[in-house]
């Protein structure tokens, strides 16, 4: 059971810790005003994250 559920079919669940830097990073975007809180903050750096992802994917589609 899921730590967090009484739900016996819920997965178990998963905590990530993350870094003092990524957590400054994060503070860091909210006090510039690039994200309006630290959730908004999260999201920008995922999506971040994805679009040079997928721009390492067409590089390596173009070799």
């Amino acid at each position: 059971m899921s730590p967090k559920t009484d739900n016996p079919k819920a997965p178990p669940s998963k905590s990530y810790r993350l870094t003092n830097r990524t957590i400054d990073n994060l503070v860091y975007l909210v006090n510039v005003g690039a994200a309006k809180n630290h959730t908004d903050a999260i999201e920008k750096a995922v999506e971040h994250m994805a679009t040079e992802e997928r721009t390492k994917e067409k590089l390596k589609e173009k070799m």
